[in-house]
């Protein structure tokens, strides 16, 4: 039996997409997806003669989408995210 707080969590009353579970979903996959493109861009620059700074810039990079998908996930909680997926 499916209660009315279990029903809000997954956002399966219909409205809109603001289910905390529905949320917390999306932001496991486009983590897992993040993850997977730095795994793969890590491993081609260590396959390759890529010089030091490259790799700096990469981590910086993947550091600043990942403060992008916490904060908006953060956001979306209180129903004001800034990115909408």
């Amino acid at each position: 039996m499916i209660t009315p707080m279990l029903a809000a969590s997954f956002n399966l009353s219909g409205g809109d997409d603001s289910g905390f579970l529905k949320q917390l979903l999306t932001l496991l996959i486009v983590g897992i997806c993040a993850g997977v493109v730095y795994a793969m861009g890590w491993w081609f620059a260590k396959r390759q003669s890529i010089p030091a700074i490259v790799l700096t810039i990469w981590n910086g990079l993947f550091v600043l989408v990942g403060g992008i998908i916490i904060i908006n996930f953060l956001l979306s909680l209180t129903g004001n995210g800034f990115i909408k997926w």
